[in-house]
C-alpha cells in the first residue's frame, strides 16, 4: 500500500514537472516569434501627410465637395469672399486636417473645381519613407493671418 502512494506522489511530481517544462517551451517558443517577426518593435504612429481642400467661399462660408459647411468669421476672410480657394495643410490619422496655407483658384465660385487630394506621391507615411511632392497647382497665395488659417483646421466630412 505504502509502495503505491510513493508510486503515486512520484507519478504527480513527474506530472508536474513535465507541465512545467511544457509552459517554459511554449513561452519561449512565443517569445522566438516576436522575436523574429519583430513584434518586439515599438509601433509606429502614421506621420500626417499634405493635403488640400478646393473649395468655394460665399457668404462668409467656405463649402467644399464632402466636406461639412465652415463658417469664416475672421475679417480677413473677406479677401477670399466669392473666391474658389485651395485650403493646404497636413492631414493626421483620424482624418485631422491642420490648415497652413489658402490660394486663390479662381476669381469666381465654381463648384465643379471643388475635390479633395493628396500633395504627395507617394506619401511618406513612417518615419524613414521617401516622399515626392506632386506638382503645385495653379493658384495665387493669399496672406491671411494664422487666426484666419487656423478657421480651416480640422473640417469635418459631410454632405
Amino acid at each position: 500500500m505504502e509502495a503505491v502512494a510513493r508510486f503515486a506522489r512520484v507519478r504527480a511530481m513527474a506530472d508536474n514537472e513535465a507541465l512545467r517544462m511544457s509552459n517554459r517551451l511554449i513561452v519561449c517558443g512565443f517569445s522566438a516569434a516576436m522575436l523574429l517577426t519583430g513584434l518586439n518593435t515599438p509601433a509606429q504612429a502614421s506621420l500626417p501627410v499634405p493635403y488640400a481642400i478646393v473649395g468655394c467661399v460665399a457668404k462668409g462660408v467656405f463649402r467644399s465637395q464632402g466636406f461639412a459647411d465652415r463658417n469664416l468669421s475672421h475679417p480677413a476672410s473677406k479677401a477670399i469672399e466669392g473666391k474658389t480657394v485651395r485650403v493646404e495643410g497636413r492631414l493626421s490619422p483620424g482624418d485631422r486636417f491642420r490648415a497652413t496655407s489658402v490660394y486663390i483658384v479662381d476669381a469666381r465660385c465654381r463648384p465643379e473645381l471643388h475635390k479633395r487630394y493628396f500633395l504627395c506621391q507617394p506619401c511618406r507615411t513612417l518615419p524613414g519613407m521617401p516622399e515626392t511632392m506632386a506638382p503645385r497647382q495653379p493658384g495665387t497665395e493669399v496672406r491671411l493671418p494664422p487666426a484666419a488659417i487656423d478657421e480651416f483646421d480640422n473640417l469635418s466630412r459631410g454632405r
